[in-house]
């Protein structure tokens, strides 16, 4: 029998809840919770089209978190109606699309906004924690190739998502 600081990896694979892997879902699973929270931060401000853009988001965490559970390649159609390259093409051209270049919130671009950025460098931090911990995936496995790709498009669409949101409400 297993003690309390052993948790199941995979399938009948049990690791300590030191494990590498086992931090980077943690990580995942608290960037998942604060996309669940900034959605309703956006829901308090009865901003429903973007409380809905950011659970879409959560969706597309969750859906990482289940390819890396299974060991697959996750299933992410889009967010925001674009597809994931094409939120990656916005998120590095701004200006292009919101008459906007990069920016960082001020403090008083409201709590959702500033949120959202935070949101964003929980997902980038992620991204780079997966890296790390499966350095020893094969380079070019599909799976390893797929959820890296995976969290560095969401980061993009968080982004996006900020920069919509800048635009359309003048900040």
């Amino acid at each position: 029998m297993r003690d309390s600081t052993f948790t199941e990896l995979y399938r009948n694979e049990f690791v300590r809840k030191d494990d590498p892997k086992i931090e980077f879902r943690g990580r995942l699973d608290s960037t998942i919770a604060s996309a669940a929270y900034c959605s309703s931060l956006f829901l308090a401000e009865k901003n429903i089209e973007f409380s809905e853009y950011v659970a879409q988001v959560t969706k597309a965490l969750m859906e990482v978190m289940r390819a890396d559970i299974v060991g697959g390649v996750p299933r992410i159609a889009n967010i925001m109606g674009e597809d994931m390259d094409k939120l990656h093409e916005m998120s590095h051209n701004p200006q292009k699309y919101f008459k906007k270049g990069h920016f960082v919130p001020a403090p008083d671009s409201g709590v959702a906004l500033a949120y959202l950025n935070v949101l964003r460098t929980h997902v980038r931090e992620c991204e780079r924690a997966y890296i790390r911990v499966n350095a020893d995936l094969e380079a070019m496995s599909e799976v390893f190739v797929s959820i890296s790709l995976a969290l560095n498009r969401i980061s993009s669409a968080v982004y996006v998502l900020m920069c919509k949101y800048a635009s359309e409400n003048g900040i």
